[in-house]
């Protein structure tokens, strides 16, 4: 039986066992597989969403930006009267996902969008629309 200090309790602990003994030939060979494991418990991934999920989140953030931007038109005093002067701006679930997903890649041509779109359940050529909602001070239902 052998023992080793352990430095946290202040004691003498029996010294486990090795699960397993790795030989190598050479110092460089030893070098080499420390270097390896090393690198692989350095690169835990972090948890990230899906990539349907990141499309998702991308609409929410765009709509959200869309009603700060209301805010600031209503702070400048810029308040429209008529449907048409209102902000609206219309994307197509085929740009969302090109721009975001495929973006400078060798896949962004239409095809390649549209499987895409289909592999992550939109439909490539539905519409998410951006718009001032027209709802200003004293004017909702509050």
């Amino acid at each position: 039986m052998d023992l080793m200090y352990d430095k946290a309790s202040g004691t003498w602990i029996e010294k486990p066992e090795p699960y397993a003994v790795i030989e190598v030939a050479t110092k460089e060979e030893y070098e080499k597989l420390e270097a390896l494991v090393k690198a692989m418990n350095a690169k835990k991934d972090t948890e990230s969403h899906s990539e349907t999920e990141i499309v998702k989140g991308c609409i929410a953030l765009m709509q959200e930006l869309t009603g700060q931007f209301e805010t600031y038109l209503e702070f400048m005093g810029i308040n429209p009267d008529t449907e048409e002067e209102r902000f609206s701006v219309e994307y197509s679930y085929f740009h969302i996902v090109q721009r975001l997903l495929l973006w400078t890649t060798h896949h962004s041509g239409g095809t390649s969008t549209m499987e895409k779109c289909q592999e992550l359940g939109f439909d490539s050529g539905d519409t998410v629309i951006f718009e001032d909602s027209g709802e200003r001070e004293g004017g909702g239902d509050d």
